[in-house]
């Protein structure tokens, strides 16, 4: 439960991942341990990729693989703003830092905002692909079906604690 889990060769993933430029920072925290609320201050993190499920991200920071600890992760990519609750489900070390996967934990509702968010993104990283935009938008519809909140800028953050 606690060790270090590199991540699988073969992905079974629901959600597509989105690569990010190299250089797409963001701010992490522990945000709560055994659902108690005892948020520690921002420090920095590398992320990797991002889905609806979830985020790879890098940093120098060593967080253990627990299900009790809850950590939430700030982006600021562009237009994207939002803070994502999740869990460590794996963590691999590198180059004297940690490369972590997190899997977020979200209502519904904010998944769908963030995939609507996540498709802006795309959008603005890869023009001109008309195709892989409209497979995304189809692939996130058809997860988490019709509706939901049509911004693409916003901040949310499933509180469940």
């Amino acid at each position: 439960m606690g060790q270090d889990r590199s991540e699988p060769a073969f992905s079974r993933r629901r959600h597509v991942r989105l690569r990010l430029p190299e250089g797409s920072l963001a701010r992490i925290r522990i945000l709560a341990v055994h659902n108690a609320r005892t948020p520690s201050p921002y420090g920095g993190a590398r992320l990797i990729n991002i889905s609806e499920g979830g985020c790879c991200f890098a940093s120098g920071l060593r967080f253990p693989v627990h299900p009790a600890l809850v950590l939430e992760v700030q982006l600021a990519e562009g237009e994207i703003e939002a803070a994502l609750a999740g869990k460590i489900v794996w963590r691999h070390e590198e180059n004297g830092g940690y490369r972590y996967g997190m899997q977020f934990e979200l209502c519904p509702k904010d998944r769908f905002r963030l995939a609507r968010l996540l498709n802006g993104l795309l959008m603005r990283l890869c023009p001109g692909q008309a195709r892989i935009h409209a497979l995304y938008r189809w692939m996130s519809g058809r997860a988490w079906g019709a509706g939901g909140d049509e911004r693409v800028n916003g901040r949310f953050l499933a509180e469940r604690i």
